[in-house]
């Protein structure tokens, strides 16, 4: 059994995301923007597992982002 050093595994996160991740992300992304062209008046929720992701989505549809960590009054705001 090898062991795998921990300062290995904490600089992981700076590589560069591998080809097919890359153009999965910018698929994921196309859908959304066909999605929402069909009908560009209706209210939408687009639901994330990938908090980065949502991030680089909500900045450039100039959409607002719903986190576990927004507050109640924030999504009042939004929702109501």
């Amino acid at each position: 059994m090898s062991v795998v050093s921990t300062s290995r595994i904490e600089g992981s996160h700076i590589l560069p995301r591998p080809s097919f991740l890359l153009r999965r992300e910018l698929l994921k992304k196309d859908i959304v923007r066909q999605l929402l062209a069909y009908d560009p008046d209706a209210q939408t929720l687009i639901i994330g597992m990938y908090v980065e992701q949502l991030r680089e989505l909500v900045d450039e549809l100039e959409a607002p982002l719903l986190t576990g960590a927004t507050r109640q009054s924030r999504r009042d705001e939004l929702f109501t």
